[in-house]
């Protein structure tokens, strides 16, 4: 209430939780706002500080969770039988995976017992072992390189992780499908 009238309003925060709050604020009450944010550089040994546009994916999505369920569908059709398509998706999909557990099973306990909680729901026990295998050891150090399986595996179990997330929760999936649409 007491910027309502403001012609120019200036935030500085460092959290982002407050960030959310205030984009949300402000995407409900004008349509000409302006996000921006100080990006920190090295010229020579000197740091220094500039005002540019704000990183889209700060206002652009709710949560890191909305971002990468975005990225991880990108990924998802963008593989083309290459290690370097392949190889991000492992540390994405732990992360939406994590996410999806922690919302869709709010125990407390480790992701493989949650993953317990879904099998009891009726989904395919082999396709969950096939989601938890890929998303913790292929998110890892292995110490060994480069592994080609990981380009098929990359495919099925994506495929598998969204018919999961398809099928435990659907008006969920659907509504974050179409947010990222």
């Amino acid at each position: 209430n007491s910027v309502k009238g403001a012609k120019q309003v200036f935030i500085f925060t460092h959290s982002f939780d407050f960030l959310k709050l205030l984009i949300n604020w402000v995407k409900g009450a004008r349509a000409d706002a302006g996000y921006f944010m100080i990006k920190n550089k090295y010229v020579g040994n000197v740091r220094c500080a500039e005002l540019t546009a704000m990183d889209k994916e700060l206002y652009q999505y709710e949560s890191e969770y909305h971002y990468l369920f975005k990225t991880l569908k990108a990924l998802s059709g963008a593989q083309d039988d290459t290690i370097a398509r392949a190889y991000p998706v492992p540390n994405i999909a732990r992360k939406v995976w994590d996410t999806f557990l922690m919302f869709r099973v709010p125990n407390g306990q480790s992701s493989y017992k949650k993953m317990d909680e879904l099998k009891k729901a009726g989904f395919d026990e082999q396709k969950l072992d096939a989601i938890y295998k890929f998303t913790n050891d292929q998110s890892h150090i292995t110490g060994s390189g480069f592994n080609p399986s990981l380009v098929s595996e990359t495919k099925k179990v994506l495929s598998e992780l969204f018919e999961m997330m398809k099928t435990i929760a659907p008006e969920h999936y659907e509504i974050l499908d179409r947010a990222t649409s």
